[in-house]
């Protein structure tokens, strides 16, 4: 997942929803965060089904016990039993936990797939040092020229990585920064950045809620100083398009993403701009508009056809369609 989403998805568990665990995000870094937020959405469709499934079997239940439904349909009750059946066999199926992938030995003996490990303490203590040590050794050059996108989305990576403490004073030292250069955007962008990054150290609920508005209030005021200023439209487009469905912040985000696709006409192609229209097609697909959510994947794979992210999305679009 590139950068913005990255920073950007875990406003999917605002109000309530627990962090999630630390040292698959450390192990998985960006890829644990993606897949995570693409659970949340299949979270409701999982529910659909089950729903779903209770409803068949009410009605199979009734043509058990009443052949009527079953002769108006021009059709056995036995042969209606059994569409239902398979019907509810298909949804049981789809709603099992998913089987660990069989792998082969090689010696030619087919097995079940080992979970991966998960990492000791000591080992878990050596990649956070390892990270912060990173961290460091970028630090003066971030804070020299918090301006370089390169710079500061790598910068930015790496305090996924580090203990809360670290990123703490990082935070700390950007909000001295901003008070001294209060109407230096990109400083304000790095900022709602760097908060992002404090999403697992901050408990569920309403400090959940309070992050969330201190992230959007940085990154705003950022666009305030220029409203023109991609970095900042985009990151606050993406943030909001991954909101929950209901909250103001969820319904405002088609203005942010149409105001970063405004901005993307008027500058020279660059591969992170996919990121708005995946974000766009995301919005959509969680209200499960579908086809809406098609017409902004493929207007972004016009204009980058090898992007992975649109591409893998167009084929769960498509899957959800049938």
């Amino acid at each position: 997942m590139k950068y913005l989403l990255v920073m950007c998805m875990p406003a999917l568990w605002l109000c309530g929803c627990g962090a999630q665990d630390d040292s698959k995000v450390v192990a998985l870094e960006k890829r644990v965060v993606a897949m995570e937020a693409r659970a949340e959405e299949e979270k409701g469709e999982r529910e659909k089904l089950a729903t779903e499934n209770q409803n068949l079997r009410k009605t199979l239940e009734g043509w058990k016990r009443d052949a009527a439904p079953a002769a108006q349909a021009g059709v056995t009750r036995e042969e209606l039993k059994k569409e239902i059946e398979d019907v509810i066999a298909a949804l049981r199926k789809e709603l099992a936990p998913a089987k660990p992938a069989e792998t082969t030995s090689a010696e030619g003996v087919t097995g079940k797939a080992e979970p991966p490990r998960e990492k000791t303490d000591a080992e878990k203590a050596k990649a956070i040092e390892e990270a912060r040590a990173r961290l460091a050794e970028k630090l003066p050059g971030f804070y020299a020229n918090v301006g370089d996108t390169a710079a500061r989305k790598a910068f930015m990576e790496l305090m996924w990585e580090v203990d809360a403490k670290t990123r703490k004073e990082v935070v700390d030292k950007l909000k001295a920064m901003v008070a001294e250069n209060p109407e230096d955007k990109t400083l304000r962008l790095a900022l709602a950045e760097a908060l992002m990054s404090q999403f697992r150290d901050v408990k569920p609920g309403i400090e959940q809620g309070i992050w969330a508005n201190n992230v959007l209030k940085e990154s705003k005021k950022a666009t305030l100083i220029d409203p023109d200023y991609y970095d900042a439209v985009a990151f606050m487009a993406t943030f909001k398009a991954n909101y929950p469905e209901g909250f103001p912040e969820f319904n405002e985000a088609p203005k942010d993403l149409d105001k970063a696709l405004e901005l993307q006409s008027k500058m020279t192609w660059e591969d992170r701009f996919g990121d708005i229209y995946v974000a766009y097609a995301q919005w959509y697909f969680k209200q499960q508009k579908y086809d809406e959510a098609t017409a902004k994947v493929q207007a972004g794979l016009d204009k980058d056809a090898r992007n992975q992210e649109l591409i893998d999305l167009k084929k769960k679009i498509e899957e959800a369609k049938k």
